[in-house]
C-alpha cells in the first residue's frame, strides 16, 4: 500500500461525506494504491452511515469508533489512524478539507525523488475564512472537475489565501531552509512517511483540547533530522463552517496551555521563544535572535567590571550569565557555572571552551530550574532588546529561580539596534517601571 489518508472526525458527517466525494474522484495513471482511515472520535451524529455509503465506492476504507470519554482528541484520533495504517506514506488531512484529483499521484511523484524523511505541508485555502463574515458562496459552485480552477482563483482573494504562502514562495517550497519549519505545520493536509511517524511515536496524546498537538508532532519530526517541503502544486480547500462546541475563548486558552506542554517537553530556546510569537513570523523571528552575536550589539565591558562583579559574587557556588557570549567576558567570570545562550552555534563553541560549565540553550522566561536554584545570575545590557511582555515573564523567572539578581546596565551605550535599526533598546526609567510592576 502506497498512501493512507487519515481523517479524524467528531460530529461532522456531512463535511466528512464532501472529503470523500473528493477522495472517490482521483486520477491516478500510476500503479499505485491508497486506503482511507476514517477515526470516528465518539460521533453521535450520521457518521457511520457516511462510511457505509463510501464503503462502495473506496476501494480500501477503513473505520474506526472510538468511544468518547475525558481523554478524547485530535491526537489520538489519529494515532488510531497510524496504528491502523498500512500504506508506506501518510496523509492527515481534517474533516471538510477537498483534495484535488491528482493529489494522490501528486504525493507519489514528490515522495519518490525525497526518501522516507520528507514532511509535506500542502498548502490549504480557507482556514481563516469567517463563513458568518465572509462570502463563501463559491462552495455551493466547486466541484472535482472545476476545483483547479476556483483554488486559483481563490488564492487571488486575501481572505482564502494560506498564510504560510509568503514562506513557501520565500523558500521556493524548501521550508528546511527557515528556522523552525516545523512552527508552521497544518495537520488539515500533511503527508509524512509512516517510518517517521512511528519512529517519533506518533501524536503526543496529551495534547487534549484544541492547538499545538501537530506543532508537537513537527517539532518532533525536526529534530529527528526530517526534510520539510510545501506544495502547492496540489492546493487543497477547506470548507468554511461554524466552529464546534469549543468557543474561540476555550479555544485561545487551550492552545495556549498546549503551547506551554509544547515548550515544558523540550525546554529549548526554540520553544520558549515559540510562546511570544506563534504563527508564520516566528521563524523570523527565531532567525534574529540565533544570528545574533551578542558582543556586537552590547557595550565592550572592561576588565574592572568583570572585577567588581567578582568580588560581589565571591561566595557563591552556582551562578549563571545571560547575554554574555563573549570567550573573553565569560573568562573574566571566576565562578560562573551556567551560561545561558541564544545562538546554536555559540552554544555547541561554548561547550568545548568550557567544557566545565553548563551551556543553556534557552531564553530565561520559562525554564526548568527550581526555586533559587542559582545563588546568583548576572544579565548583560541583551535583556533591553526585549519586547515589555517577554521582559516582564523574564524578570519574573528569574526571580523565581535565583537568590540573587544583577542587570549591568550601561548607561551611557545606544546599541546599533537602536542607532541603525531603531529597534527596540530599553532605556533605565522603562525598566525601573516594569520591575515595580
Amino acid at each position: 500500500m502506497f498512501l493512507s489518508i487519515i481523517i479524524p472526525t467528531y460530529n461532522r458527517s456531512s463535511l466528512l461525506e464532501k472529503s470523500l466525494k473528493y477522495i472517490t474522484e482521483q486520477i491516478i495513471n500510476v500503479d499505485v494504491s491508497f486506503e482511507v482511515i476514517i477515526v470516528d472520535d465518539g460521533s453521535s451524529d450520521n457518521t457511520k452511515d457516511v462510511f457505509e455509503k463510501y464503503k462502495k465506492k473506496v476501494s480500501h476504507i477503513k473505520y474506526i469508533f472510538r468511544e468518547r470519554d475525558d481523554l478524547s482528541g485530535r491526537a489520538r484520533a489519529r494515532n488510531a489512524g497510524i496504528e491502523a495504517s498500512q500504506g508506506l506514506w501518510i496523509t492527515f488531512l481534517d474533516c471538510g478539507v477537498l483534495i484535488p484529483n491528482d493529489f494522490v499521484e501528486n504525493i507519489y511523484s514528490i515522495t519518490k525523488e525525497r526518501g522516507e524523511k520528507l514532511v509535506v505541508y500542502h498548502s490549504v485555502l480557507g482556514m481563516y475564512v469567517e463563513p458568518e463574515k465572509d462570502d463563501v458562496s463559491v462552495i455551493d459552485c466547486v466541484s472535482p472537475t472545476n476545483f483547479k480552477k476556483v483554488t486559483e482563483d481563490l488564492s487571488g482573494i486575501p481572505e482564502w489565501i494560506d498564510r504560510r504562502v509568503g514562506l513557501f514562495e520565500m523558500t521556493n517550497n524548501e521550508l528546511s531552509n527557515l528556522s523552525a519549519p516545523w512552527s508552521i505545520g497544518w495537520t488539515a493536509a500533511l503527508t509524512t512517511s509512516n517510518y517517521l511517524l512511528k519512529k517519533i511515536g506518533g501524536f503526543d496524546d496529551a495534547f487534549l483540547g484544541w492547538g499545538a498537538e501537530d506543532t508537537d508532532m513537527c517539532y518532533r519530526l525536526f529534530k529527528e533530522g526530517a526534510l520539510f517541503i510545501a506544495d502547492q502544486a496540489s492546493t487543497c480547500l477547506h470548507i468554511p463552517h461554524l466552529s464546534s462546541s469549543e468557543s474561540s475563548n476555550e479555544k485561545t486558552l487551550s492552545n495556549a496551555r498546549n503551547e506551554l506542554m509544547l515548550h515544558r517537553k523540550q525546554y529549548s530556546f526554540d520553544t520558549e521563544l515559540y510562546l511570544y510569537y506563534p504563527g508564520p513570523y516566528y521563524s523570523q523571528a527565531l532567525s534574529k535572535y540565533n544570528n545574533l552575536v551578542l558582543q556586537h550589539i552590547i557595550p565592550r565591558y572592561k576588565t574592572k567590571l568583570f572585577e567588581c562583579i567578582n568580588q560581589v559574587i565571591s561566595n557563591s557556588s552556582r551562578v549563571a550569565t545571560i547575554g554574555i557570549d563573549n570567550f573573553a567576558f565569560i573568562n573574566q567570570l571566576n565562578t560562573v557555572t551556567d551560561i545561558f545562550v541564544q545562538n546554536k552555534n555559540t552554544f555547541n563553541y561554548l561547550g568545548v571552551r568550557f567544557p566545565d560549565k553548563n551551556i543553556v540553550y534557552l531564553l530565561g522566561v520559562n525554564t526548568p530550574f527550581l526555586d533559587e536554584y542559582f545563588d546568583a545570575i548576572i544579565v548583560s545590557d541583551y535583556f533591553r532588546i526585549f519586547s515589555e511582555k517577554i521582559l516582564k515573564d523574564f524578570i519574573q523567572e528569574l526571580l523565581r529561580i535565583s537568590k540573587r539578581l544583577f542587570f549591568i546596565y550601561t548607561e551611557a551605550f545606544s546599541s546599533v539596534l537602536k542607532k541603525v535599526e531603531n529597534a527596540n533598546w530599553l532605556e533605565y526609567e522603562d525598566l525601573i517601571i516594569i520591575i515595580q510592576e
